[in-house]
């Protein structure tokens, strides 16, 4: 998938050299680690979701 967009952030100083020194282990560039660590972030998210609905449709059983 083709990278388009630009996002600007302000990041701790600690922060940022932890972020560094991953990528610096990974071989990979700070912009590739925080690429991959906002999709597992999504993918997380997504899996909450769809539990936290599944647990909401048990409770409605439940109740009746």
């Amino acid at each position: 998938m083709p990278k388009n967009s630009h996002l600007h952030v302000v990041l701790e100083t600690d922060f940022l050299l932890m972020l560094k020194k991953e990528a610096k282990e990974r071989s990979i560039s700070v912009s590739e680690l925080c690429r991959i660590k906002l999709q597992k972030t999504l993918q997380l998210d997504r899996i909450e979701f769809i539990v936290k609905k599944i647990l909401e449709k048990n409770e409605g059983k439940n109740k009746i």
